[in-house]
């Protein structure tokens, strides 16, 4: 008995041991995703000239952080770069891009972009961007029960009072 005992003790214990070195959840965002500018719509049209090519990366990260990546090149072949990380609280977060990441790097000039997300359920989360403090439209992301592709809904009206409803599609690479 007192083997079996011992046994099971050590059983746990390893059990307790490798649950706790796990990684963190994976959020179903998570992987690498292309935008699909042919599913995509944009209304006031056209799209924004610097979408181009788009490729997306979400992971979780450890203490409840998410990193949040895109990789972009303009139609004239221009690339464009954002990387943050972030948690989904409804704090503010600085977003870094190519025209922010040499400013703050040369000098501690901070991004005068900031994000926000908060979960609406397990699919679906809400951003909003702030540039100088002051906030854009709201957009919603939903990823798809499947897992393959995920779409970013933005609706209201822009900074110059136009009503606008974009649904912008990505389709999972990895």
């Amino acid at each position: 008995m007192t083997r079996t005992l011992s046994a099971v003790v050590v059983l746990v214990g390893a059990w307790s041991v490798a649950l706790g070195a796990q990684t963190p959840a994976a959020d179903p965002v998570d992987g690498t995703w292309r935008i699909n500018p042919e599913r995509s719509s944009y209304s006031p049209g056209p799209p924004p000239r610097q979408m181009g090519t788009q490729i997306r990366r979400f992971a979780t990260l450890e203490g409840g952080w998410h990193l949040f990546e895109l990789t972009s090149v303009t139609p004239e072949g221009d690339p464009v770069f954002q990387s943050v990380a972030f948690k989904i609280d409804g704090e503010q977060y600085p977003v870094y891009s190519n025209a922010s990441l040499v400013p703050f790097m040369t000098t501690g000039q901070p991004s005068s972009i900031r994000r926000a997300w908060r979960r609406i359920d397990a699919y679906t989360t809400e951003f909003t961007t702030y540039t100088n403090g002051v906030p854009g439209l709201a957009i919603v992301r939903a990823v798809s029960k499947d897992g393959k592709t995920y779409t970013e809904t933005s609706k209201g009206k822009d900074a110059v009072g136009r009503e606008v409803h974009n649904v912008v599609v990505f389709d999972r690479v990895r």
